[in-house]
Parts: structure tokens; sequence; C-alpha cells
């Protein structure tokens, strides 16, 4: 007899779900992840789909390779140091620069050989000399740079380099001939320092740690007393007003032996001081255009010092 919940009513029946279609109590989303679940008859897989990187692959652009156009002096240097300062930009490879076979010196900056040498191993990198005879007039100066720039793009990959740079700062005529003679070589000039305030740029290059003899002058721009002695802060507070606190109109030039884009110093003191008699045909790189042109440089030698001695 049916069970009443009421006056003439029954109670609803009761149906009872068989065991074999029990459906197990499920687990949080995260446990189904790379996971099976079973139970008697029903076999769930459920796997999420994992995070897929979306984002767009970025190939690095390779430094630049370059040679630096190295004088010895400062301005070079320090436009060394910029670039290095970029290495995400610039690869630099090597430097070079005009040596005269008579004198075994830096044109220009009469850098002996050998200090040029401690240079190049102070830096890290290799040096490549061009060799000019002295005097040199211009198409003996071009003629060697032609055949420097022609060897520079035979170099094996990892040694050759697509652009130069040099250490010039607002000569517009220099520049210009720098950018008209590497025009047909498919070498690029770099400029690195162009710009430059030139009276900040000194301070700047001598808070550094830049030490630098100055090894020539010309005696028509240049009190004597000048030519051998360092380019310190009271070398430019003696400096008359009216000249270039770096030199650049030709005043003066320098030899570096220590500073940030060197490895240890070189032990080197200024030497004796000498004139030498010039015509226009020593200008050796072709480009300066010194008016009036002087009839004599005076130069400084360079000492180094081995244990305690000079060599």
């Amino acid at each position: 007899m049916p069970i009443t919940t009421g006056p003439g009513r029954a109670s609803p029946k009761v149906r009872r779900s068989s065991p074999r279609c029990c459906i197990p109590k499920r687990a949080p989303e995260w446990q189904y992840r790379d996971r099976t679940y079973e139970s008697e008859e029903l076999l769930v897989i459920k796997v999420l789909p994992r995070e897929v990187n979306t984002a767009p692959t970025i190939t690095p652009v390779p430094a630049t390779p370059v040679l630096v156009s190295w004088s010895s002096g400062k301005d070079s240097a320090w436009a060394l140091h910029t670039l290095r300062q970029q290495p995400e930009r610039y690869d630099v490879r090597g430097i070079f620069t005009t040596v005269t076979t008579t004198f075994n010196r830096v044109s220009i900056h009469s850098t002996p050989r050998r200090v040029l040498k401690l240079q190049s191993e102070r830096l890290g990198l290799p040096l490549y000399e061009i060799p000019i005879p002295s005097p040199c007039s211009n198409a003996q100066y071009e003629a060697a740079m032609q055949r420097f720039l022609e060897q520079v793009q035979a170099l094996p990959q990892h040694l050759t380099a697509s652009h130069v740079a040099f250490g010039d700062l607002f000569l517009e005529d220099i520049r210009r001939y720098r950018e008209e003679r590497l025009s047909a070589t498919g070498i690029t000039p770099l400029f690195p320092i162009w710009g430059e305030d030139t009276a900040d740029l000194a301070k700047t290059m001598i808070a550094s740690g830049v030490r630098a003899i100055v090894t020539a002058g010309n005696p028509l721009k240049l009190p004597s007393g000048f030519v051998g002695r360092w380019f310190d802060r009271q070398f430019l507070t003696d400096l008359p007003s009216e000249l270039d606190p770096l030199g650049e109109n030709g005043e003066f030039h320098t030899c570096v032996v220590d500073g940030p884009m060197f490895t240890s110093p070189i032990k080197a003191l200024p030497g004796r001081i000498v004139q030498r008699q010039v015509a226009p045909a020593d200008d050796n790189d072709g480009i300066h255009s010194e008016n009036p042109y002087p009839t004599h440089i005076t130069y400084a030698d360079i000492e180094l010092q081995s244990h305690g001695r000079i060599e």
C-alpha cells in the first residue's frame, strides 16, 4: 500500500540510481591539466591548452664594424672611446695611421713608432701602418690611403670594416675632404665627436684620466714653451684665449699615454724640444690648409721609462 503524505494522496516514488550510473564528484579544474580521470564505465580526458608565446622573434642587428683613424693624439683616442661606449652599435676592429718612412714617426704628431705600438697594445686592437714618404705630396698621400682601403675590403670577414671613424670636431673642409675621398670606396665615414664644444670636451678628457704630451706646435700660433708640456688643466689655463682648447685649428698636436681607452698607462715623459724645417709638401695627410703656412714646426720627443730609467 502506498505511503501517503496527506488525506487521499500518495507520496512520490523515489527513484534510485543504479551504482553503475554514478558520475563521480568533479575535481577542481586545475587538477585536470594533463591528467585523466577514470570511473567504472567512463573515461574522461581533459587537457587544458598550454600558453603559447605569440611575441614576434626579434633578430638582433649586428654591430657596425669600424676602423679608427688613429693620429696617436687625444681627439682620435676620444673618438675611439666614444664608439666603445656603444658596443651594441659599434664593433671597433682596429686602428690605422700614416707613418713616415724617413723618421719612423706618426705624421704631423711626430709620435715615435715604438710608442705607437704600445698604444695599440693597450687598446687591445690591431694596428695598421700606412707608410708614406716625408715630405709627402697630396697625390702620394691619397694613393697610399687608396691602397690601404682596398686592402681593408679584402680582409677576412671578422677583420674587415664597413665604416671608418675620425676624430674631427668642426673643420668643415676636412670633413668634406674625407667624405669625398671615401664616397667611391663603399666605406662610410663616421665622426663620433663632431660638433662637441671643444672647451667642455677638453675638460672632460682631462677629468676622465686622459694624459697626453703636447708633441708638436705651430710657432706662428702657439707661443713658445707650450710644446713638451702635459695637456692638463694648467695647460688649458695658460693657453691664450684666442686658441682652440683642443688645437683643432692646427695650433698643437698631442700623443696620448694614458686614459680610459687604455688597459694600462704608458710610462713616458716629455723629451727634448727640437725645431724642424718644413715645406707645404710636408702636409702629410694632405688636408690641412695653414695660412700662413709655417716654415718650422716645434716638436717634443717622448722618452719611455723602464724600471725608473729613461730609455
